[in-house]
């Protein structure tokens, strides 16, 4: 570095030389290392002849001055570290102005001086504070602050009385979240190929993609040039340009107007837009439950000519329903009209309409497009005559092909797979929540399911049938493969049922009606009828008359319902407007009886088994392992007054024929009040002045009677017809002097409240259950047996159904002891262990 001789560069021609790094100076240079800086103070002459020469002049100079400065810090000390040799600068020399002053201290506050004086010291807090209970550091402040956070928000689960109780219901969630991860996880791909599918504006990024050629590119950049020279307020139009520059022109779309037909095209959009939204709402209608979605695709499957049928149900197939059959499959190339509406494989032509040759389950295309709209649904196919064992698994949503688990493509992918169908429902109804509120519990649908394989299983006889639970071994049905309606009959129902069996034929060429199929004989007798019918291959759903008589007896009557009650009862139905009563008065009793209830009580009478009446007032029912014995009597009055309290202004009619009198009824009634008060000896007549005036307040009543309660009364003071509180029950008649006797001196009539209060309570009484058996104490009470039969039917199925829907039982009754317990299986198995 010190040598004298110049040096040459190696390759360059012998003409060129580098200066020496040795340079000579008159005045000696100042140096400040620590700043990398050299001062040169020798004057500097500045007359020159050109420009050129005091240029040249200068940048020898700095050339020089710069050499001194590196031969200065190649001679300083070095240090050998992992980054290399490094030079170890000297203290700074040189002090280089500032541009502002230094900064003087902050003074101190007053707080400051006083902690100073005082000899206060501030410690600052830290941000965590140490827990001991969980051993660990946790926020001393914001959320999840302290250790009240280390208790789990779900800590406690609440289990559904439909629940299995050998289930781990904590585990059902986590799983049930961890599925919903997974859903929002398939959604997001799905947005993500619908957000590659959307057309973006022309990027000038060569980054975009390699399959953009470099015309493309250059049309690109001529577009997004143009459009920036008139993207300013006057749209290029006053700006400057430079001479001879061309004006810049962008072509832009010109307006077109529609034919006279109008544009064909946007027509046909906007009615598959419409399509598509009818099929989302309609969707509901085909497939309405897990049962509906079973026989669907039980039925593609025979028309597949399958001979093995497998289902697999998690659920009772809200979360997977997996349907497998053996049958001729479906073509690649049909994969993606398989889920749209009307797509059918199973016409070839439309004669075969016109000339009844359909014969298939089904047709229209429906079943399959409507389960895509409520369900995430994946078919995997081979077709049967393929013999290269490529099966094609295709995902769909709304009717079309979506992309699956992990592949951005929606295109159906290749897969093993063997001859037949495969189609896997996941998540039924998770966009219809009202759909799957009005579901029943899992157990109850499950075992729908099973009803309907039994049907097409036995119908079906040559098709094998197996339906199982997911994770589970064992299948609940299981039939075997060309076997008999009686094979199958036996397996399902067993063989008690199978041996009973008598063949039945019929036809009738006049009607073209022929008939096959099999009947009990009169050997065999059952308490549940089972009727498997199927028209035309087509399954028939049939209710029989206990079914009805169920159905009719499941809540309070709700305006809709008439009775005549007379020499022969009967009942019509009647067409009735329901009203939204917005009654303050009515709101608050029942808000009242609400908030009043008992939630143990309440618990018991929702989930109890009715065991069997007592007597006329008791009945025995069974919560659990315990055994409760009830005074219905009194639980019914309540029930009733509840009933009158929800179905205000909207009860059904019970007609009167004929027409009873008031005056006569309540004169009966002050002869049984005026019993009862001295003990049954002779009296004197009742007043008539106060039956009187109890039918003169009721005839001036009338008209709010009639419109809240359905209790008509005309101006001559007879009684035409009574509200009906509960379908299927009739009140004892008996009580109907006293009822209307009690209106009149036990019903506050001058306030509203008071007066429907009232009004209620005193129905409560006359409609409950009081009904005195035919023989009494060794005597005849004038109650028949069919009557008093029929009132014990009605307290079992009707009442007590109601107290366990409708009933909301408080604490006073919860108190007075009309509900005891009598038994309890854990104790009764403690006096067994002891004896």
């Amino acid at each position: 570095m010190a040598d004298d001789k110049a040096t040459t560069v190696v390759g360059a021609p012998a003409t060129l030389a580098l200066p020496s790094t040795e340079v000579a100076k008159t005045y000696p240079v100042d140096f400040d290392l620590a700043s990398l800086a050299a001062f040169d103070l020798a004057p500097f002459d500045s007359h020159a002849r050109d420009g050129q020469e005091l240029d040249d002049r200068l940048k020898t100079l700095a050339r020089d001055n710069a050499q001194l400065l590196f031969n200065k810090i190649f001679s300083l000390p070095v240090t050998v570290t992992d980054d290399g040799v490094l030079a170890q600068l000297p203290p700074q020399t040189t002090l280089i102005p500032r541009a502002k002053p230094i900064p003087t201290g902050k003074p101190m506050t007053r707080w400051e001086t006083f902690a100073k004086a005082k000899g206060i010291k501030k410690v600052k807090r830290s941000h965590k504070v140490y827990d001991e209970t969980s051993g660990d550091y946790k926020p001393r402040y914001g959320f999840k602050a302290g250790a009240s956070k280390d208790v789990p928000e779900d800590w406690i689960v609440e289990v559904p009385k439909s629940a299995d109780p050998n289930e781990d219901v904590r585990a059902k969630a986590k799983e049930a979240k961890t599925e919903r991860i997974e859903k929002n996880k398939r959604q997001q791909l799905r947005n993500q190929t619908e957000s590659r599918k959307t057309l973006l504006a022309p990027s000038l990024s060569t980054a975009s993609g390699s399959d953009v050629s470099r015309s493309q590119r250059k049309e690109r950049l001529k577009t997004a040039f143009a459009t920036s020279r008139v993207s300013t307020a006057s749209m290029g139009k006053f700006d400057r340009t430079v001479e001879g520059e061309e004006s810049v022109k962008i072509p832009r779309a010109k307006r077109k107007f529609e034919s006279v037909a109008g544009d064909i095209e946007a027509e046909k959009g906007v009615a598959m837009k419409l399509a598509k939204f009818v099929e989302k709402k309609t969707a509901k209608d085909v497939i309405n439950t897990s049962k509906a979605t079973v026989k669907e695709l039980i039925e593609n499957c025979l028309d597949a000519n399958a001979t093995s049928i497998n289902l697999l149900v998690r659920d009772a197939g809200l979360k997977l329903l997996q349907v497998q059959d053996n049958g001729s499959g479906i073509a690649r190339d049909d994969l993606p009209r398989v889920c749209e509406r009307f797509a059918t494989s199973k016409l070839t032509a439309f004669e075969e309409l016109e000339e009844g040759k359909v014969n298939t389950y089904g047709f229209r295309g429906e079943a399959l497009a409507s389960i895509s709209h409520v369900a995430h649904v994946t078919i995997t196919t081979r077709v049967r005559e393929d013999e290269s064992g490529c099966a094609w698994r295709a995902c769909y949503s709304d009717g079309v092909l979506v992309p699956g688990r992990g592949s951005s493509s929606s295109d159906p992918k290749p897969v093993a797979g063997n001859p037949g169908t495969q189609i896997t429902i996941e998540d039924l109804f998770f966009n219809v929540p009202t759909r799957r509120k009005a579901l029943k519990s899992v157990s109850e649908e499950y075992a729908k399911i099973i009803d309907v394989v039994h049907r097409y299983a036995i119908h079906n006889s040559k098709v094998s049938f197996t339906c199982k639970k997911y994770a589970t071994n064992s299948a609940d049905v299981a039939t075997p493969q060309d076997a008999t309606a009686i094979d199958n009959i036996r397996i399902i129902f067993g063989a008690s049922v199978a041996k009973e069996l008598l063949p039945l034929s019929m036809k009738d060429e006049k009607l073209e009606f022929e008939l096959e199929g099999l009947v009990s004989n009169a050997n065999y007798n059952m308490k549940k009828f089972n009727l498997l019918l199927f028209i035309n291959i087509y399954i028939a759903e049939v209710t029989t008359a206990s079914d009805e008589a169920t159905n009719s007896q499941q809540g309070p009557a709700e305006g809709n319902e008439e009775a005549v009650l007379g020499d022969e009862p009967t009942a019509t139905q009647t067409e009735r407007e329901m009203i939204d009563v917005q009654l303050t008065s009515i709101l608050d009793l029942r808000k009242e009886f609400r908030d009043a209830s008992h939630l143990g009580m309440t618990e018991l009478l929702r989930g109890h088994s009715f065991v069997g009446l007592v007597d006329h007032r008791l009945a025995l029912i069974q919560f659990h392992t315990k055994l409760f014995i009830v005074n219905y009597e009194e639980l019914s009055a309540e029930l009733f007054y509840q009933l009158s309290l929800r179905g205000f202004a909207n009860f059904g009619t019970l007609r009167l024929t004929p027409p009873l009198s008031i005056y006569d009824l309540v004169m009966i009634g002050l002869e049984e009040e005026s019993l009862e008060g001295d003990g049954a000896k002779a009296v004197d007549s009742p007043d008539p002045t106060t039956a009187q005036k109890i039918q003169e307040l009721l005839v001036s009543r009338g008209p709010m009677l009639l419109e809240y309660f359905a209790m008509k009364i005309d101006q001559d003071g007879n009684l035409h017809s009574l509200p009906v509180i509960l379908r299927g029950y009739q009140p004892n008649l008996a009580k109907l002097p006293l009822f209307l006797l009690r209106l009149g001196s036990e019903v506050d009539w001058s306030e509203e409240k008071a007066c429907f209060e009232g009004l209620s309570r005193e129905l409560g009484y006359f409609y409950s259950c009081d009904m005195l058996p035919p023989i009494m104490n060794g005597e005849s009470t004038g109650v028949t047996d069919a009557e008093y039969t029929d009132y014990c039917m009605s307290v079992e199925h009707v009442v007590f159904k109601a107290l366990r829907h409708w009933y909301n039982p408080s604490e006073e009754v919860a108190r007075q002891n009309v509900v005891i317990q009598v038994a309890d299986l854990p104790e009764l198995y403690k006096v067994f262990e002891r004896c």
